[in-house]
């Protein structure tokens, strides 16, 4: 019984042998690395362009941020407007066959209902 046990881990540590033996014979025949002089540059230039203060220590002109207070504001108060539902206009769908209509007429849509009718 100790010969079959044996005989079955020599001939697993043979295969194992055969499979990685050729891949380290290898990584000794690899070159190093030489990247590029301007390797990883775009990476480096896309995070530079999203600092907003590259001077960060340093007093920063205000003037030349971007907008001033009024008009951000007034920028930003049309946006949020820009939202909102005229108060004049509903959307009808009120027919029961599940078929959505904005024009609120009866079952003339070339639509399938949910239904599947």
């Amino acid at each position: 019984m100790n010969t079959t046990k044996y005989s079955f881990c020599a001939h697993k540590t043979l295969k194992l042998g055969i499979v990685f033996l050729p891949s380290f014979i290898l990584l000794g025949c690899q070159s190093g690395w030489y990247p590029d002089d301007k390797f990883g540059s775009s990476v480096n230039q896309a995070i530079s362009d999203q600092i907003a203060n590259k001077n960060a220590p340093e007093v920063v002109n205000r003037s030349t941020m971007g907008m001033d207070g009024p008009t951000a504001k007034s920028t930003i108060d049309n946006y949020q407007k820009s939202f909102e539902q005229p108060s004049g206009s509903t959307v009808s769908g009120n027919n029961s066959s599940g078929i959505f209509n904005p024009m609120g007429s009866s079952n003339s849509s070339s639509l399938p209902s949910i239904t599947g009718r």
